[in-house]
């Protein structure tokens, strides 16, 4: 049986290459009840997005053309082709996953994450460098995080509704989520969501 996931679409911005930006906002509301309205944004987020219909079958797949443009994608870029389609296979809420390449210079390999170890199955005989391959295994992870970025940050023990945005006629809620405290730190991560308050999606993410 299939399913039709929505697809959340993230705008990842590069806040301050020189230090931990400060994404924190000032807020009326009393800890407790921030929490409380945040997590419920949140809880609609994952019904939206189809997390319960994940959490049944455990095992999802997508294909997904990675896209590095202009001259700081192709510095950047993960994979060896700066426009690549994939099908993707992950294991919900693991680290876990493998991806056929369907274009490019690789079409045909098979490579994956498995225990947080990097394998690639090629058509040729080429060896993968250690430096190709910790670049290829972060590109693998850091997608299958980002993808189910709104149901591993429900999770999250510090959440917090900073209010209501709106952009080009559209509202939004912003929810704020960590590990730590709203304070900026090198030892977790801090991200800000934009929820769409009609579909219910994460339409953009700011992060640190």
């Amino acid at each position: 049986m299939k399913h039709s996931l929505p697809i959340l679409f993230f705008s990842l911005f590069l806040l301050n290459a020189c230090k931990i930006a400060d994404i924190s906002q000032p807020t009326d509301l009393h800890p407790q009840k921030s929490e409380q309205i945040a997590q419920e944004k949140l809880a609609k987020v994952l019904i939206a997005q189809g997390f319960d219909v994940l959490e049944e079958k455990n095992l999802y797949q997508a294909r997904v053309t990675d896209d590095w443009k202009g001259f700081l994608g192709k510095i950047a870029k993960l994979w060896p082709d700066p426009n690549t389609l994939y099908l993707f296979r992950y294991n919900f809420n693991t680290f876990d996953g493998n991806a056929d390449v369907l274009s490019g210079e690789k079409e045909g390999d098979l490579i994956g994450v498995q225990g947080w170890q990097y394998y690639e199955k090629a058509q040729g005989t080429e060896e993968v460098n250690k430096a190709e391959a910790e670049t290829r295994e972060f590109g693998i992870v850091v997608l299958h995080y980002f993808i189910e970025l709104p149901y591993r940050l429900y999770h999250a023990p510090l959440k917090r509704y900073y209010g209501e945005e709106e952009v080009r006629g559209q509202k939004y809620d912003c929810v704020f989520v960590s590990w730590g405290s709203e304070e900026p730190s090198e030892d977790y991560d801090q991200y800000i969501l934009w929820i769409n308050q009609e579909s219910h999606l994460v339409d953009y993410c700011v992060y640190t």
